[in-house]
């Protein structure tokens, strides 16, 4: 809108400053200021030149005592100035005439009423948000007076509105492109809910855009005419019937089950015979205590010094590098180039430093000595929580004692879902945690599963919690579990060890996890900081993906 060059609507006062107190036109072709007219003369003004809404009450009351010749407290009146006004309008003009017009036709001034003591009830009046303003502004209301009114009860929720079918059939658009043309999919959309309606579907319009639309955006433009017509063929067949939609879903659990049943079935046939799992250092049987005498002499994990846990005197400064030596997935050789400092095999003895040697204990007999062996059992406490099948994956740190546990997690294989993961105190004085291999840092610090907080616990309460989910029946999957279970010392003979089962049967060279991860499942792990969930999960996975491939080959 732009304003005129002879001004013709220049007379006529601004319609938005008459409704609402403000007028929102960039440029506006009408009058912003009162007439002059209509502030000189005791007549009321005209509907066309209606003051603002922002006005007060007192400004009101002002401007009606100075009209009608002074009546009421002129002490309380507060003045008021008349805002620049245009000239008069000229007498001979059609305007000018309407507005003479107007002004006959409007009513006389009514003297106002006579002042009421304060104790008299005032009528509630309600006005904008803009009004309101401005009267507390004009008649310098306090903040206390505004806080005694009384409060507005909410108001209520709209009743929830039923859903009902589409008014129209529409097209819904697919990107980047439609398999067919505008009118070809509107005449397929046809048919589909015409179709629809015949077997009585609830909202059809609604159904059958979203059918075609589904069809639209996953196929090509050669099938789409095929789709499209095996989906009329299947609302023929009454697929979409509300007792066919919950039969496909009966039938859908039914598959899901069977092929749940079907993946237990082929689980079982990978335990590990008892045979191969006592070669492989696993506690099978009664398992009878032996400690390790004061002058036992053990070998350091890392640099390979002898020397005797029990004898101070006997350790010495351990050099080593922490990293070990990584093996090349695409050659099938190791590196001659140690991670941790990129320093060539032999170059040096090593890039890190320790006060004291490492070692590990690894017979059977050694363990029991230090904290006996278990079975788990029958039936765990809470029969609605032990697992048909777990991964399990446990951390150790290096102690007085040799290496103890400080973490101990299991993962679900029903559903991937880690259910337990603790840190453990372990029983010796903790000499290296190991942490570039477990992840931990701090014993103390606990762990946070699913957005709570648990604090590190004992060895036993470990054991028991690890009991809630796994019993003599529950089938554990890892990799290298023997050191697992040797660890919890806990005898179970349920067990799929990946580094043993893959890639064939007891090999000689053992696989890492994370080669096997790579070759079976084309996922890359132990990139970052360790995460024992993580490791469970993958070796998992491995088992899943190896059984599914022997079933499609079934």
């Amino acid at each position: 809108m732009f304003k005129s060059q002879t001004g013709l609507f220049l007379d006529i006062y601004c319609p938005g400053l008459r409704k609402t107190g403000q007028c929102l036109l960039p440029n506006c072709i009408f009058s912003h200021t009162l007439p002059q007219q209509a502030v000189s003369t005791g007549k009321r003004e005209p509907d066309c030149v209606e003051k603002p809404v922002s006005e007060g009450p007192e400004l009101k009351r002002a401007k009606s005592n100075n009209i009608n010749g002074g009546t009421g407290d002129h002490s309380t009146t507060p003045q008021v100035t008349t805002p620049a006004v245009r000239p008069a309008l000229k007498q001979n003009s059609v305007i000018s005439k309407l507005y003479t017009q107007q002004q006959s036709r409007s009513k006389p001034v009514v003297d106002p009423p006579a002042k009421r003591p304060d104790s008299a009830v005032k009528p509630v009046v309600t006005l904008p948000e803009a009004s309101r303003k401005s009267a507390v502004s004009s008649s310098g209301a306090s903040a206390s007076s505004l806080a005694n009114k009384p409060s507005v009860a909410p108001a209520q929720s709209p009743a929830k509105v039923e859903r009902t079918d589409a008014k129209t059939l529409v097209a819904q658009p697919v990107t980047p492109y439609a398999p067919a043309t505008h009118q070809q999919r509107m005449d397929y959309l046809r048919t589909i809910c015409k179709e629809l309606e015949l077997k009585k579907v609830r909202f059809p319009r609604r159904v059958a855009m979203k059918l075609e639309h589904n069809i639209a955006k996953s196929s090509s433009k050669v099938v789409y005419p095929k789709n499209i017509r095996k989906l009329v063929a299947d609302i023929r067949a009454d697929k979409f019937s509300k007792a066919s939609q919950e039969k496909a879903k009966q039938e859908a659990l039914q598959k899901e089950a069977a092929v749940k049943a079907r993946y237990k079935e082929e689980l079982e046939k990978l335990i590990i015979p008892t045979n191969l799992l006592e070669s492989n250092n696993y506690a099978v049987g009664l398992v009878v205590p032996n400690p390790v005498g004061d002058d036992y002499v053990a070998s350091c994990e890392r640099c390979g010094t002898k020397f005797q846990p029990s004898n101070s005197k006997t350790h010495s400064t351990c050099v080593y590098h922490w990293a070990r030596i990584p093996y090349d997935l695409e050659t099938k050789k190791r590196s001659n180039v140690y991670p941790c400092c990129s320093q060539r095999v032999g170059e040096s003895s090593g890039c890190t430093r320790l006060d004291k040697h490492v070692y590990k204990l690894t017979e059977p007999q050694n363990l029991a000595a230090v904290i006996p062996f278990v079975m788990a059992p029958d039936t765990s406490p809470d029969k609605n929580t032990t697992l048909f099948a777990a991964g399990i994956d446990c951390e150790m740190a290096y102690t007085t004692y040799g290496t103890e546990l400080i973490r101990v997690t299991v993962v679900d294989w029903d559903t991937g879902r880690t259910v337990l993961d603790r840190m453990v105190f372990p029983l010796g004085e903790i000499v290296d945690l190991n942490t570039h291999f477990s992840g931990i840092a701090d014993i103390n610090a606990g762990v946070v599963m699913d957005g709570t907080h648990y604090p590190t616990v004992s060895f036993d309460e470990a054991r028991n919690l690890l009991f809630q989910f796994v019993s003599a029946q529950t089938i554990l999957i890892g990799h290298g579990l023997e050191n697992d279970l040797n660890t919890l010392r806990l005898l179970h003979t349920q067990v799929v060890d990946t580094a043993i089962r893959y890639p064939t049967l007891n090999e000689k060279r053992k696989h890492s996890l994370k080669s096997l991860a790579h070759t079976y499942l084309g996922r890359t792990i132990q990139t970052g900081e360790h995460d024992s969930a993580e490791d469970a999960l993958a070796a998992m996975d491995i088992v899943k993906a190896n059984i599914k491939k022997t079933i499609g080959h079934t």
